[in-house]
């Protein structure tokens, strides 16, 4: 048939057919399906929604009814019931049965739930799992979600349109209230609901989320407020931050047993585990033997580097499961991790290998089995983590530890003492973060503006910020307007005051500065790009940097060659080539808690008494008995009121090992401000290496007399000054005052297509430091980046009370001929840092057989 002849016919089938139907978007076909509104009394409403539940063979929890009967009784709170209880229900049930009992006007969809979760990755997941008993009850309740992976077709329909339910994240809201309008479409919300509170609270997240609900509630008055946690400490603490001043929350708590199980991976021989690194893959075969390919399998690391190198090394392993396994973390494709937990919930993927990614309160029933690759280093992760296996109200989670070193063996044991205790670790809220407070000043001038008065009052009805002064709000106020010491650039004079209201001068200044609201630093990345093909995700700029065109690397899961970068693009093709290099994202060591640390010196002590013949074992001290006879018979095993100090001479100089099993950051400050103040006392040259079990000192010199050392570690005179002098405070301050001016809107990030370089900004960064300690020494944000490098980078409070147990408890200095296997550990950090990793791999094993023989 000839080309025109099948144009005929088609123009002759169209004709029969007549004019084709517009075609409906899902939603309208959803709604095409739904049944008018029905006319329900209350108690009818209720029986509905309890037949449900017994439809699906469940039984509503007593503290599910509790937080029904509270949210019907107009109280706002926080439920803390264990992960997997049904929290999700527990906070919808109450909002979602006033609604259906009384309807809005005509029906038309009007804004009355509000729900905000930290994680992307949640939103679909709750959004699902609300939409669920609304299709099965024919309730014509409309569920949407509005985050950062939302479409801009779908962003423009709130705009036009929001559902009855709206699940966000606390960033996507801060934007939703930039709109026009806003609080015409918002005054009608009943509930705000904050899922997974304890992974916002105490940071500024959280801060900036307090904010925005003050100006939310400002609004919509009637808004009953609920946290929801599994993990937190303090919890009247949690629900005031949650609720606001002026509210008396209400806690609800469950008693739903559901015991959490830790085994530890254990090499037949404790030699074959190393000591030192943080990957793990020495105990490779310990780890592929527990995983079942007929069972579904969480695998966590703790960095996404490890979890490449995890993915790689048991594909490597187990070839044949290529098609049931995959990799998760938050710098894949968002298509990537979407089709990774689809895949988990179908059971079509039995074994994935992820990140915190996965922490939270994603529902994933299927999961039976969750494996842990080195030390969660809290117990709360822990729980988190174990909590996405058997995701069901009341079962018991099983949960498997592989130590990556040989000290984690003895953190394992220390992590099961603190989970049958029941012991979590407490989230404290940050104190009037005033960047924050900036951006909340900003975030608020779009379109009409705010009232200086007005906003004031709402701010101080954050807890958080209860404490602003006059003086810090009228700072505030001036900045946004005249940038302070940076008046003379334009780009800084943000704000205008027209008819006693704050707004934005243009709106061009309005559009950049929503393109960068939120507290989330961006990661200093470029996106990688198959060449033709499919984007694959972010990867660090400083690792693209060192990469030469021909390089072969490992991401995603896949091995690719490194072909260019181009416009923060780095553009790859598929390659073979065999042990590729690790894709390496730049991060931290996770430090110890406080409570996994006082039980950390607790399993130190048991280990002491076992080899004593005092204590029952556990199989981890049991597997490390062979270790600690070793070293008691070169030096001491300390007890809980005893502090460990080694010293020794070597070829290379005098040794100080000092073992407070405090944690990395309170370790590495402790280190440097005791070789300060040594080094004060007679001129000597001294190395500082720290882990989050101690620290070493290594000097040309000798470091001083037993009482010195003692006064070095414990002396309180001058305490800050002397930190501030060992740790070149300035340069630090420098680095934080990055985050500082993100926050606070001094640093354009650039639109989300075409992002800054991390270079960029930290030079951006650090001509607007310099510029204010010489023009404006006393800027209030230059204050508070010495202050966050005090609470947060060297943990002040944290030494201060690691230098009161000092002293206060016995020191046990103890001389040593050669090291020991507490030492061996500290000794490794330090050289690893200047040697290869074959040459370091030969050092170790050559040291270790002399340690050990």
């Amino acid at each position: 048939m000839s080309s025109s002849a099948k144009v005929l016919r088609g123009i002759q089938r169209l004709n029969r057919m007549g004019s084709p139907r517009p075609r409906r978007d899902a939603e309208e076909h959803r709604r095409a399906r739904r049944n008018a509104w029905p006319t329900l009394s209350h108690e009818e409403a209720w029986k509905e929604w309890n037949g449900w539940f017994e439809r699906q063979g469940w039984s509503p929890f007593p503290f599910q009814v509790e937080v029904w009967q509270a949210f019907e009784a107009g109280r706002s709170g926080l439920v803390a019931v264990p992960t997997g209880s049904g929290k999700t229900y527990a906070a919808v049930g109450g909002p979602l049965l006033s609604l259906i009992a009384c309807p809005t006007a005509g029906h038309q969809p009007a804004l009355t739930i509000l729900y905000i979760t930290p994680l992307k990755a949640l939103a679909r997941d709750i959004a699902q799992a609300i939409q669920r008993p609304l299709d099965e009850l024919g309730w014509p309740i409309d569920v949407d979600l509005r985050t950062g992976d939302t479409t801009a077709t779908a962003r423009r329909k709130f705009k036009e349109r929001l559902p009855h339910v709206l699940v966000t994240t606390p960033e996507s809201l801060a934007i939703l209230l930039s709109d026009p309008g806003w609080e015409d479409c918002m005054h009608g919300v009943q509930a705000i609901i904050l899922d997974e509170w304890h992974e916002l609270m105490g940071t500024k997240r959280g801060s900036l989320l307090e904010l925005t609900l003050a100006r939310f509630r400002a609004v919509a008055a009637g808004a009953r407020v609920w946290a929801l946690s599994a993990t937190i400490a303090n919890l009247e603490e949690a629900a005031s931050v949650a609720v606001g001043s002026g509210r008396d929350p209400t806690i609800i708590r469950a008693d739903i047993p559901r015991h959490i199980r830790i085994h530890c991976l254990l090499p037949e021989s404790i030699q074959r585990c190393p000591w030192f690194g943080y990957s793990g893959l020495s105990l490779l075969p310990e780890v592929v033997k527990q995983i079942d390919p007929g069972q579904s399998t969480l695998l966590f690391t703790n960095t996404r580097s490890h979890a490449e190198r995890w993915y790689q090394a048991i594909l490597e392993a187990k070839p044949e499961w290529s098609n049931v396994m995959a990799l998760h973390h938050g710098s894949l494709d968002q298509d990537e991790r979407q089709r990774v937990e689809d895949g988990i919930k179908s059971g079509t993927l039995r074994l994935v290998v992820a990140t915190s990614s996965l922490d939270l309160g994603v529902d994933f029933p299927p999961v039976q089995n969750v494996i842990q690759i080195g030390s969660a280093k809290s117990i709360a992760r822990a729980v988190q983590r174990a909590g996405r296996a058997f995701h069901r109200p009341g079962e018991d989670t099983f949960v498997q530890l592989c130590p990556t070193n040989v000290m984690e063996i003895l953190e394992a044991s220390a992590l099961r003492q603190g989970m049958q205790d029941g012991v979590l670790e407490e989230r404290t809220p940050l104190n009037k973060p005033l960047d924050v407070l900036v951006q909340c000043l900003l975030n608020a001038s779009f379109n009409e503006g705010f009232d200086p008065t007005d906003l004031s009052r709402d701010v101080r009805s954050a807890v958080s910020f209860r404490t602003v002064t006059d003086d810090e709000w009228s700072w505030a106020l001036g900045f946004i307007r005249s940038g302070g010491a940076l008046s003379s650039y334009p780009e800084f004079r943000k704000v205008e005051v027209l008819d006693g209201r704050y707004r934005f001068v243009s709106s061009e200044m309005a559009r950049r500065h929503k393109m960068n609201i939120g507290t989330i630093l961006s990661d200093s990345g470029v996106t990688v790009q198959v060449r033709g093909g499919a984007r694959l995700g972010m990867i660090d700029e400083t690792f693209v940097a060192k990469l030469r065109p021909g390089d072969v690397i490992q991401f995603g899961g896949r091995t690719v060659q490194f072909l260019q970068l181009r416009d923060m693009t780095a553009y790859v093709k598929p390659a073979r080539q065999r042990s590729p290099v690790a894709a390496v994202w730049s991060g931290t060591i996770l430090p110890l808690s406080v409570q996994l640390s006082f039980y950390l010196r607790r399993e130190v002590d048991r280990l002491r008494q076992a080899v004593e013949g005092l204590d029952q074992q556990s199989p981890e001290i049991e597997a490390l008995l062979p270790i600690a006879h070793l070293q008691s018979s070169r030096s001491r095993i300390p007890s809980a009121a005893q502090i460990l100090i080694e010293t020794c001479r070597t070829a290379e100089g005098h040794h100080l090992f000092v073992y407070t099993w405090e944690g990395w950051s309170v370790n590495e400050g402790l280190g440097h401000l005791a070789a300060y103040r040594l080094a004060r006392l007679r001129p000597n040259t001294i190395a500082v290496s720290a882990t989050n079990y101690g620290f070493e000192l290594l000097s040309t010199e000798p470091l001083g007399s037993e009482r010195e050392i003692t006064q070095a570690l414990t002396a309180f005179d001058g305490l800050e000054n002397d930190i501030h002098a060992s740790q070149n405070f300035p340069e630090l301050a420098r680095r934080a005052f990055r985050e500082i001016a993100r926050v606070a809107g001094l640093i354009y990030q650039g639109t989300p297509a075409a992002r800054k370089t991390a270079r960029h900004l930290q030079m951006s960064a650090s001509l607007l430091f310099d510029v204010f300690r010489e023009y404006e020494p006393s800027h209030p944000l230059l204050a508070q980046a010495f202050r966050d490098v005090n609470e947060r980078q060297l943990q002040i409070d944290r030494l201060r009370g690691l230098m009161r147990r000092m002293g206060e408890q016995e020191l046990l200095i103890v001389p040593i001929p050669r090291l020991t296997p507490f030492a061996f550990p500290l000794y490794v950090e330090r050289i690893k840092s200047r040697l290869s990793t074959e040459k370091l791999e030969q050092r170790v094993a050559r040291l270790q057989r002399e340690v050990f023989r």
